[in-house]
């Protein structure tokens, strides 16, 4: 799940390749939600941190309490913005339209097209 493949082993069986490709999308969708979640609470973290020190220098500067007139940036995160929806359907497009090409020009099977597209895609790329 390191997503970096060294070509010395790789799976070669149709079993194997399909079981590779759905353990290889399962594992780093499992893996970026951990990342964003860890990431999501270092930075509402750090903004606690920087409205505290905010309201402390509001506090000096103004001489009086300051409570009301500092709002707390919430971080606000969106699952799919409509430009990310758009780069995600260019590249399932730009990926299919590869699969398909190789499904009928090289003869591939199905199995093999998959495994092509995922390992290709997510990098992992174990050079066979």
């Amino acid at each position: 799940l390191t997503t970096c493949g060294y070509g010395d082993m790789s799976p070669t069986t149709k079993g194997g390749r399909l079981f590779t490709s759905f353990f290889a999308i399962f594992g780093i969708s499992i893996l970026a939600v951990v990342i964003g979640v860890l990431g999501s609470n270092i930075v509402e973290a750090r903004i606690g941190k920087i409205e505290e020190k905010k309201k402390i220098a509001e506090k000096v500067t103004l001489g009086k309490n300051c409570e009301g007139t500092s709002k707390k940036n919430d971080v606000v995160s969106m699952f799919l913005s409509q430009e990310d929806l758009l780069r995600y359907i260019i590249l399932f497009l730009f990926l299919f339209g590869s699969a398909r090409f190789l499904f009928r020009n090289e003869n591939w099977t199905i199995i093999e097209t998959i495994y092509w597209m995922v390992i290709t895609s997510t990098t992992i790329g174990y050079g066979d």
